[in-house]
C-alpha cells in the first residue's frame, strides 16, 4: 500500500530523540517522559516517553493535576534555576519507570509577570547507583542539561505556533473556496502527490513536512486574483496570465506570516515562491533554472502541473494517463527536472491502476471533509462540512460553519458517524468514534476505512437521470458496481432530497464499452450521503433489480474491467 512507509509528518519525537542523544554525553539518565499542556486552552499539547510507564502513579498524577489546575509547584521542590524547578524522588513506590534508583521531576513555568503557571514537566529515570547529593550536583552543575531545558522551553512555543498554522490555513482555504470552489481540492491533491513523490525520492521527515505544507498553501496567494480570472474556462489572455503570475509571490508573503516562529518550517515560504520556476529558466517569478530552483519547489511544480492536467477545465484537456505521460515526457528538461519525470510517472501509474491508497493517518490536514451521522433521538441524517487536522497523534474535525455545532445536542445523541473526503476523484469513507468536543472541534479516533469494494467495482463517470417523486433530476454518476452506484447532485437538489427524507428513486443511465451500448433503468435506495463544497455525493444500492437487467449490467462491468486490465498491461 502506497503511503504506509510515510513517517508521521512533523516528527517531533524524532526532534526530541536527537536532543536527548546530545544530552546523554553530559547527563546520566535512562528513560524519560515529557509532557506539555496548552495552559491558554487548558488542553494537552504534547507527550513523549522513551518507555512504558505507570500512568496511575500518584506523583505523576499530582504533577498533571497541578498543571491542569494552573498551580505553580508541588509542596517539595529541591532546587530551582531559571524557569525550572526540580524534585528528586528516591521512594521506589513512587517511581513511574521500572528499575529506577532515582527519578527527577523537572517543572516548566511561565516567566511572565502576568502568568507564572506551570505548563509542563519532564521525568528522568536514573538507574545507576548514585547518592542523592551526587544526583543533585549532577543537575545543578550541568551545562548540557540547562541547554536541553532551554531548547524544550523554545519547543513549547513552536508547538503553540504549529497549532495556529491550521487555523490560518483554514481561514485562507475558506476565502479561496468562495472565489474558486475547486481550489481546496487542488491544493490537497498537490500536497498528497508531493508527499508520494517525497517518499519515492526518500526525502527525510523534515523535507516531507516542508513539502507538504508548502504544497497545501502553494496557491493561497490567489485570494488576491479576481474570481472571473480564476474561474475562466477559456485559455487566459496575456494580460490575465500576468495577473495570475503574481500569486506565487503573494503565497510566499502569506506563508512567511503563517510559519513565523516555527523553525522547522522556516523554508516553506521559499518553496512556495518558486513552484512555478521552470527547469529551462523560463518560469516565474525570478527566472531561475536547473539547480537554482529549490529541489522541493521543483517537486511541487510537477505535482501542480499534473493535477491541473487531470482537472476538468476544457483548456487543461482533462488528461488520461496516456496524455499526461506524453505531456510529462514532452516537457522533460524544459519545464520539469528530467530526473523527476519518471518518478511522477510511477506515482501516476499506481493512481490510475487503482493500486493507490493514501492513508488518512499520515495526513496532517484535509480540507473539505464531510462528517455524516444519524441523530439517535430523531433518526435524521446529518451532514456537516469541515476540515480534518491531525496533530501529535490526535485527529480533530473542525466545523466550517461554527453555527453547525449547535446541531449536535451531545455526543451521546450521535450514532453511525462517518467521515469522507475526495482525493484524485476517489471517495474515501471511514467509520469513526467521536470522543470529545472542544473549541468548535470534535476529537475523533478508531478510524476504520469502509472499502469501496463492498458496493462498487468500477470507476465509471457517466451522466444519468434520477427520477424522484415523478420529477427528473440530472446527476453525474461516478462509480458503478454489481450492488449499487454513486452519484453527484448539486447542493440545492441534495438538500431537497434530505429535507423531504427521500430514500427511494429510479436511476436511468447509459453505459458504453467498445461497440456496445445500453440504457439501464434501476430502482435505487440511497443509504449514505456526503457534502463537498456545492455538491452532494450519494451512495445507493439497487432495489429489486430484474434478473435479466442485473445480468446485462454484470456483462458491461466485466467488459469494462477487461478493457481497463488491457490498458494497465499496456502501460506496464
Amino acid at each position: 500500500m502506497i503511503g504506509s512507509s510515510v513517517l508521521n509528518l512533523l516528527d517531533y519525537d524524532e526532534y526530541i530523540n536527537e536532543r536527548l542523544n546530545s544530552l546523554k554525553n553530559g547527563f546520566v539518565f535512562n528513560d524519560v517522559h515529557i509532557y506539555f499542556r496548552n495552559t491558554f486552552k487548558n488542553q494537552d499539547m504534547y507527550s513523549y516517553s522513551s518507555n512504558e510507564f505507570d500512568i496511575e502513579n500518584k506523583i505523576l498524577n499530582k504533577y498533571m493535576t497541578m498543571i491542569k489546575d494552573r498551580k505553580i509547584e508541588l509542596e517539595k521542590t529541591d532546587y530551582s534555576f531559571h524557569n525550572f524547578s526540580y524534585q528528586i524522588i528516591d521512594d521506589p513506590s513512587l517511581f513511574i519507570f521500572n528499575q529506577s534508583k532515582f527519578e527527577i521531576y523537572i517543572l516548566f513555568k511561565n516567566t511572565s509577570k502576568y502568568n507564572k503557571n506551570a505548563y509542563g514537566f519532564l521525568v528522568f529515570s536514573v538507574k545507576k547507583e548514585k547518592s542523592v547529593n551526587d544526583v543533585k550536583k549532577h543537575i545543578t552543575n550541568n551545562h548540557h542539561l540547562e541547554i536541553f531545558l532551554e531548547e524544550l522551553n523554545n519547543f513549547k512555543y513552536q508547538l503553540i505556533n504549529y497549532n495556529k498554522v491550521f487555523d490560518s490555513i483554514d481561514q485562507f482555504t475558506e476565502i479561496l473556496k468562495i472565489k474558486y470552489s475547486y481550489m481546496p481540492y487542488h491544493m490537497n491533491n498537490v500536497a498528497n502527490l508531493a508527499l508520494e513523490m517525497a517518499t519515492k525520492l526518500e526525502l527525510n521527515s523534515i523535507e516531507k513536512i516542508n513539502i507538504y505544507f508548502a504544497s497545501i498553501i502553494h496557491d493561497v496567494g490567489k485570494i488576491y486574483i479576481p474570481a472571473e480570472i480564476l474561474n475562466k474556462e477559456e485559455k487566459l489572455t496575456d494580460e490575465e496570465f500576468e495577473v495570475i503570475k503574481t500569486h506565487s509571490e503573494m503565497s510566499c508573503q502569506i506563508a512567511t506570516n503563517i510559519f513565523s516562529g516555527i523553525d522547522v518550517l522556516e523554508e516553506v515560504p521559499k518553496y512556495t515562491r518558486y513552484h512555478h520556476e521552470r527547469f529551462d529558466g523560463k518560469g516565474y517569478p525570478d527566472g531561475l533554472k536547473e539547480d537554482e530552483i529549490p529541489y522541493l519547489s521543483q517537486i511541487i511544480g510537477i505535482c501542480d502541473a499534473v493535477d491541473a492536467m487531470r482537472s476538468n477545465k476544457p483548456y487543461a484537456g482533462a488528461g488520461t494517463f496516456e496524455n499526461i505521460v506524453e505531456e510529462l515526457k514532452r516537457c522533460s528538461g524544459t519545464q520539469f527536472n528530467p530526473k523527476l519525470v519518471p518518478v511522477m510517472i510511477d506515482v501516476l501509474r499506481e493512481v490510475y491502476d487503482n493500486k493507490y491508497y493514501i492513508d488518512i493517518n499520515i495526513l496532517k490536514y484535509i480540507p473539505n471533509t464531510s462528517l455524516n451521522y444519524i441523530n439517535k433521538l430523531t433518526g435524521q441524517h446529518h451532514t456537516i462540512l469541515g476540515n480534518l487536522n491531525h496533530f501529535s497523534s490526535v485527529m480533530k474535525f473542525g466545523f466550517e460553519d461554527k453555527n453547525m455545532l449547535k446541531e449536535i445536542d451531545s455526543l451521546e445523541s450521535i450514532m453511525n458517524a462517518k467521515i469522507s473526503y475526495v482525493y484524485l476523484d476517489n471517495l474515501y469513507e471511514y467509520q469513526i468514534q467521536l470522543d470529545s468536543i472542544e473549541d468548535n472541534q470534535i476529537e475523533i479516533s478508531n478510524l476504520i476505512r469502509i472499502p469501496s469494494d463492498q458496493l462498487f467495482s468500477v470507476n465509471w463517470v457517466t451522466r444519468g437521470d434520477l427520477i424522484l417523486e415523478m420529477k427528473s433530476v440530472p446527476v453525474m454518476i461516478f462509480r458503478i458496481g454489481a450492488k449499487g452506484l454513486g452519484f453527484i447532485v448539486d447542493s440545492a437538489i441534495g438538500s431537497q432530497i434530505l429535507k423531504n427524507k427521500i430514500e427511494i428513486g429510479n436511476m436511468r443511465f447509459k453505459l458504453e464499452v467498445d461497440s456496445m451500448s445500453e440504457v439501464f433503468n434501476v430502482n435505487i435506495r440511497m443509504i449514505r450521503h456526503y457534502l463537498f463544497n456545492d455538491d452532494y455525493r450519494f451512495i445507493a444500492e439497487y432495489e429489486n433489480i430484474p434478473e435479466n437487467e442485473r445480468d446485462s449490467l454484470y456483462k458491461y462491468l466485466f467488459k469494462k474491467q477487461i478493457r481497463e486490465k488491457m490498458i494497465i498491461e499496456k502501460r506496464s
